[in-house]
Formats: C-alpha cells, structure tokens, sequence
C-alpha cells in the first residue's frame, strides 16, 4: 500500500480547521477565517510525530502542548480559564470527530479501496461537526429557556 504523505497533511489540515472552527462557532469567539487558517497550518506541526519515534508519554505531553499551542494561535491567550475551555473543547470535539471519522472508517469499507474511502471521510467530517454546532446550539437555547418554579 502506497501512502502519500501530502494527502494526509491535506486531510490533518482540513480537520483542523474545521475542528477550530467549530470551537469558534461553538464557543462564539468570531475569529476571522484567516486566523484560523494560519492555526491549521500550526496544527500540521503533529505530523512530525510521523518522523519521529516517540514514547507513549511523550507523545501525549507533545500533543497536549500542541493543542494549547493550536488554542492560543487561533484565539489568543485571555487568561488561564479562557485558554483551558477553549482547549478542552477543542479535544472534545475532536474526540467526537474522531469516533465519527472510526465508524465511517470501518463502515465504508469498499473493496480495500482507500481513496474512495477517504473522500467520504472529508465530504461528511464538516456535515457532522455542522450537526454538532447545531445540535449544541439548539440545546443552549432550550437550556435558557428554563426556569425554576416554586
């Protein structure tokens, strides 16, 4: 099997942005697209992990320094709290992506075709954290919609 090193910088890339973007849409922040655009490019330094071999503890210290990093490019450093939600929403929501990306995966499995599988993946990624933002958002509202009765 042949694997192409562009593709999977080109699908990482597209993940991350669409992963900060969906914690700026989440989370409100309004970040321009440009920022968040230079964050993805920030978010490709997780490929050196494919360069080098890393223990499993290293290679979690590394990608939670990554996730900060990737927070505070694309929406600034506040204060501690402001950069800990926005990071801690970052990972939940590609935890979500990432279970979504493994069912797709293992569903669309077609005749050991990889690219077909692939492409899939990038078309239906960004409809499923759309469907996330709404659903969060639609759960927000109705939660300010309730109030306690004595």
């Amino acid at each position: 099997m042949v694997v192409y090193v562009e593709v999977i910088m080109l699908i990482n890339y597209i993940f991350d942005f669409c992963l900060l973007l969906t914690v700026d849409l989440t989370l409100k922040r309004h970040i321009s697209i440009k920022r968040l655009l230079f964050s993805a490019v920030v978010g490709e330094l997780s490929m050196l992990t494919l360069l080098w071999n890393i223990d499993g503890f290293s290679l979690i210290l590394f990608k939670i320094g990554l996730g900060f990093l990737l927070s505070v490019s694309a929406f600034k450093f506040k204060d501690i709290k402001y950069t800990f939600y926005n990071v801690a929403n970052l990972y939940f929501i590609g935890i979500i992506l990432g279970g979504f990306i493994t069912f797709l995966y293992n569903e669309f499995f077609i005749n050991r075709e990889y690219s077909l599988k692939y492409l899939i993946v990038i078309l239906i990624s960004p409809i499923a954290l759309y469907i996330y933002y709404t659903i969060t958002k639609q759960f927000r509202i109705n939660y300010n919609n309730r109030y306690k009765v004595v």
